[in-house]
């Protein structure tokens, strides 16, 4: 008797969901480069590549906005907080916060390696 195996469906790298540990490594990395960018010499590229990755977090469901803060739209990610420049529809549909002392972990992570990780997130 002839049994019909299927092969493996393999999803793409592409298509694939982000583990948890793979959101938290993204996250740690936009949170070197958000502080590096404040002293750095290429603060427009870094601000570039935060605003590309949040965008992308924000349209795959891995962050979410949480409301608006002193004019800036406040986005969780893992456990980090970022914020952005609130766009018209961000201030009419997202609550007033107030975001009490709440600091992002330390994170130890070389700017270099930190932009590696962006940019390979961005390429998937």
């Amino acid at each position: 008797m002839y049994i019909h195996k299927q092969k493996p469906k393999i999803k793409s790298k592409s298509k694939r969901r982000l583990q948890n540990h793979d959101v938290e490594q993204i996250s740690q990395a936009l949170h070197v480069l958000n502080i590096n960018s404040k002293s750095s010499r290429h603060k427009l590229e870094f601000y570039l590549l935060k605003s590309a990755v949040i965008k992308k977090l924000l349209s795959e469901g891995l962050a979410h906005k949480i409301g608006i803060h002193r004019g800036y739209t406040s986005i969780k990610c893992g456990v980090f907080l970022f914020h952005t420049p609130s766009t018209q529809e961000d201030l009419q549909s997202l609550p007033q916060i107030s975001v009490k002392s709440t600091r992002n972990p330390n994170v130890e992570m070389p700017t270099y390696i930190a932009e590696m990780h962006i940019n390979n997130f961005l390429r998937n």
